[in-house]
């Protein structure tokens, strides 16, 4: 990707002016993606947080009537790196839309039960869903919170969350979770 600003930038504007960008790219990547002016240059920075563990960054680099925009994500996996650039573009790439997916219910999953050929009692399998919502739920909300904070279950979590979900299914109790589905504008601030 970061070949292709470059072919991009120098066809577009010309060798001195990929040169200075350069230079200033890695000011900013080593100064933690902090707005400064340079030169002729402004650049500003905004920070999308994914997880605890990873954001992506937006650098709007402005000069002379122009704007280039890159798109970084920057996280414990890969490192920083650049996903995405436009070259005075009318749509910015901080306009984007997120969907979430949020737990509202649990409920019991006959289907899955029958395929299973799983022998049970409806009122059985309603009184132990039941008892178990509010564990199943907090599990749920708890497991996704480890994921946002951590960026992937600890081992700890995974295993309680996998121990209950087998404990439920070997009393003959099989399930579902209903999501809803959240659209947001992605946060850069």
């Amino acid at each position: 990707m970061y070949q292709d600003l470059e072919n991009e930038i120098i066809e577009t504007f010309n060798n001195t002016i990929w040169n200075e960008l350069d230079s200033i790219l890695e000011q900013i990547i080593d100064n933690d993606f902090e707005d400064i002016e340079i030169n002729n240059y402004t650049i500003t920075c905004s920070k999308e947080k994914v997880h605890q563990l990873q954001a992506n960054i937006c650098v709007s680099i402005e000069f002379a009537d122009n704007e280039i925009e890159l798109m970084y994500e920057s996280g414990i996996n890969n490192g920083t790196e650049l996903n995405d650039y436009t070259i005075n573009s009318k749509h910015s790439l901080t306009d984007v839309e997120r969907h979430y997916d949020v737990v509202i219910d649990v409920i019991v999953d006959y289907d899955r039960m029958d395929l299973l050929g799983v022998n049970y009692s409806k009122r059985k399998v309603e009184i132990l869903l039941n008892n178990n919502k509010q564990e199943l739920l907090s599990l749920v909300k708890n497991q996704n919170y480890d994921n946002y904070v951590t960026g992937g279950g600890t081992n700890k979590t995974n295993k309680y969350y996998k121990d209950k979900h087998e404990e439920l299914n070997n009393k003959g109790l099989y399930f579902k979770y209903i999501t809803e589905t959240h659209t947001v504008m992605a946060d850069f601030s």
